[in-house]
């Protein structure tokens, strides 16, 4: 079975979504920049698109059938994995974890929160998505 991908990055609290359906044609997003010219492959998608803005959440706990980890993703000692329901096997999973790095403007916090959540990727596949990540 093939299947498309949502990847979000979270950072600062703006995330960027990239949506890649198989099957869709090129979706064109305006810009709020004044000088972005729209896309010349823009045409629409045959697939609907969600895009959500969050800022890295402190995740409730998993269901009664669900599960959390410490994986040390990226050498963070608390970076954390949960799948919300093991009995699912492509079921929504997320990671958060930091990075080493310095914010834009400064705030005090030591390096910069990333979380990377997928629904309809299996546990292999959720994680060969996270370890394709450049460090």
């Amino acid at each position: 079975m093939k299947r498309g991908l949502a990847l979000a990055t979270v950072v600062a609290g703006f995330m960027a979504i990239s949506c890649t359906p198989l099957t869709a044609a090129p979706v064109a997003i305006a810009s709020p920049s004044p000088k972005a010219s729209p896309s010349p492959d823009a045409s629409p998608s045959p697939a609907p698109l969600t895009v959500a803005v969050a800022v890295v959440p402190n995740p409730p706990p998993p269901g009664p059938h669900g599960s959390q980890a410490k994986p040390s993703f990226h050498g963070d000692k608390n970076s954390l994995y949960q799948v919300d329901d093991t009995t699912q096997p492509a079921g929504p999973r997320f990671l958060i974890w930091n990075e080493a790095g310095t914010w834009a403007e400064p705030n005090g916090l030591t390096g910069v929160p990333y979380m990377l959540s997928t629904t309809g990727l299996t546990e292999g596949e959720f994680w060969a998505t996270a370890n394709s990540l450049v460090k």
